[in-house]
């Protein structure tokens, strides 16, 4: 049996008048993408525990974290020189700055660093910590 490729099925689609769908390509948030995403919003997900959370990044450095099992933390935010995101909470992760590069796909985020990683949900809002995620 012969192979078809990819671009001839896409071809075929588009001369019957099929929607073709693509999935959207995953987008690195630098700088001020990541700022500008994250004004006036919440992002919200759910821990490697099962604990729906919700991070609130402040203008000016401040962020907030809250989960379902009632952990509450407060810290700071910034931009290291590779415009990769960096975190250190008061608590969480015992104080200690965590780096990461944050990717988009519409509203879901993913996060990878060094030692950890996640995903989560913008809301769209600054939302009530009602801690459901969408």
């Amino acid at each position: 049996m012969r192979s078809i490729g990819v671009s001839r099925i896409v071809t075929v689609l588009i001369l019957l008048g099929l929607p073709v769908v693509q999935e959207a390509a995953a987008e690195k948030l630098r700088g001020s993408q990541f700022i500008t995403a994250m004004k006036s919003n919440t992002l919200s997900g759910t821990t490697s525990g099962g604990d729906s959370f919700n991070v609130y990044f402040l203008p000016g450095g401040m962020v907030t974290y809250e989960d379902s099992a009632g952990v509450r933390d407060k810290g700071k935010w910034r931009l290291d020189q590779s415009d990769d995101v960096c975190v250190t909470w008061n608590a969480l992760d015992q104080g200690k700055e965590q780096c990461f590069v944050v990717t988009a796909t519409g509203n879901k985020l993913s996060w990878h660093g060094k030692t950890q990683g996640g995903r989560g949900t913008l809301r769209g809002a600054v939302v009530d910590s009602s801690l459901k995620p969408r």
